[in-house]
Formats: structure tokens, C-alpha cells, sequence
């Protein structure tokens, strides 16, 4: 019995390992183009067997989340030293670290003991974690559009949008069957994310007050994207990756094609503040 209990409990966790995909990030320059822009000098910054992703820039460096054995942790990679630090470490799983307005705390979604997924907070200089959300959950992603206002992906039937006030922790939803990817739109107190329908799929902004615009359609069932500092986007699709400007057009182009560096497939993408650099996650 005792080894029948044994072998269960390796299978289970064989499985589980199994369904979480190995992912590796790359960092790359960006070079300014009339016509677009140039991927240069790419670098698999994690380069390992395993869950690498969710990366997030701040100042000189990406914060990612990692999966060693079945728990994830909050690491960050020093682009000009090129070393990685570990941050978080923990009984829970903690994923989608994002650096709060203010610069003194980055808030991270954590898998709690009882499995229950939160907004938390830890300090940037290192310190306890705090709940930022007590009663909202259970949160997939967020994204802030000021010091007092957050997005918040809520996992449920359908998944749905909504906008929670910090210090009243209050939420309303907004909109619902959106995608996981949310960010912060240049010079805007807006967030982008993507609608998902019938008639397809569109990348949107929500701001403060709720409401929602309109942006361009995404690539086909495609909904991890990014913004450029001047208010482009960049999402990928297979090993290209496309640009548009929503100011100029709504048609996608392809800018650079990563099957030259042993890239296959990739999903997250996210840009420097100063727009010198992208990291992109590739499925291995």
C-alpha cells in the first residue's frame, strides 16, 4: 500500500509537471526603423529546462517568474551585469510581478496555501509581503492605470474584466470573455486588453471611469501583445513578430521573423520603458 501511495503521488506530480510548458526568455535590442523596427543581438537570458516567463521591465532590469520543481518564485535578470537575482522565495507560488506606481513595492499574484489567488505586495528594497486586494480574487493578471486604480483579470465562467479601487477595495466589472494580456498604454491612464467574440477578436482600452474604446483587431486568436513608448504595438504570431500603429492603420506587419535564432514559437512579449530593449518568451 505504502508504495502504491508512493508511485500515486510521483505520477501526480509528473503529471502536473507535464502540463506546465518549458519556456525560455530572450532579450533583444531594438533598433529604429522608418518602416518598423529591428530585433538585434539576442541573448536566451534564463536558458534552462523549465517554466520561464511573465517577464517585466524595470529601469535595468526584467523581472520573470520560474518554476523550479512544482513552485513558482519572482527572479530578476541584471541586463548590464547579466546575473539573476532570486526575490521572492516562499511557501506559495507567486507569478506576474509588476512594479507599483510609486516605485516601492512590485505586486505579484500569489497562489496561496488553500489555492486561492490574491494581489500581493512586496517591497523593492526586500522585506514581508502584504495583501494589496483582501476580499478580490481569484485574480489571474492585473495592470495599473495610476497610483490608486488597478485592472484585474478574475478567473471565473466567463473570465471577467474589472476595475478595483486600491484603497476602498472595491471592484466593478467592467467587461467579460477577455484575454490574458493586460498592459499599461503609453502616456494614457488607460489599459489595454483583448476582446474575445465571435466575429474576433480586438484589442481595447478601459480607463478610470470604465469606459471602453476600440483599438485594432488583434492577429488571428492571437492575444499576447505589447506597446512600444510611442504608442505602436508589437505582437507575435508563430516566430514573427508584427507592428502596427493604431494612429496610421489597422493591418499588422511583420517586422522580423526569430526562426533565425532557434525560435519556434513565442507568446509573452514586453518592451523597455526607454523602448531599447524586448523580451520574449519562446516555447521550447
Amino acid at each position: 500500500m505504502r508504495l502504491l501511495l508512493v508511485f500515486t503521488l510521483l505520477l501526480k506530480i509528473s503529471f502536473v509537471n507535464a502540463q506546465v510548458p518549458s519556456t525560455d526568455i530572450y532579450l533583444y535590442e531594438i533598433s529604429a526603423k522608418k518602416d518598423g523596427i529591428q530585433l538585434l543581438n539576442p541573448k536566451n537570458i534564463t536558458n534552462r529546462p523549465g517554466y520561464d516567463n511573465q517577464p517585466f521591465f524595470f529601469k535595468g532590469n526584467i523581472f520573470f517568474t520560474s518554476m523550479v520543481g512544482s513552485q513558482t518564485d519572482i527572479y530578476q535578470y541584471d541586463i548590464k551585469k547579466g546575473r539573476i537575482e532570486q526575490l521572492t522565495n516562499t511557501p506559495e507560488s507567486e507569478y506576474s510581478a509588476t512594479v507599483m506606481p510609486g516605485n516601492e513595492y512590485f505586486s505579484v499574484i500569489r497562489v496561496e496555501k488553500d489555492s486561492s489567488q490574491r494581489l500581493w505586495k512586496f517591497p523593492l528594497k526586500g522585506g514581508t509581503a502584504e495583501l494589496v486586494l483582501k476580499s478580490i480574487k481569484p485574480v489571474g493578471y492585473h495592470a495599473y492605470l495610476n497610483d490608486k486604480q488597478i485592472a484585474l483579470f478574475v478567473l471565473g465562467e466567463p473570465n471577467t474584466l474589472q476595475l478595483a479601487n486600491i484603497d476602498a477595495e472595491i471592484a466593478d466589472t467592467i467587461t467579460q470573455n477577455i484575454g490574458r494580456s493586460f498592459h499599461k498604454i503609453p502616456k494614457q491612464e488607460s489599459v489595454s486588453f483583448v476582446q474575445k467574440s465571435t466575429d474576433g477578436w480586438t484589442v481595447k482600452a478601459v480607463d478610470g471611469t470604465g469606459n471602453i474604446t476600440d483599438i485594432a483587431p488583434t492577429l488571428l486568436n492571437k492575444e499576447d501583445l505589447c506597446w512600444l513608448p510611442d504608442g505602436r504595438l508589437l505582437m507575435g504570431n508563430g516566430p514573427k513578430l508584427f507592428l502596427l500603429d493604431p494612429n496610421k492603420t489597422k493591418e499588422w506587419i511583420e517586422v522580423a521573423d526569430l526562426q533565425k535564432d532557434g525560435i519556434k514559437m513565442f507568446s509573452r512579449i514586453a518592451v523597455s520603458a526607454d523602448g531599447k530593449y524586448i523580451a520574449i518568451v519562446a516555447t521550447e
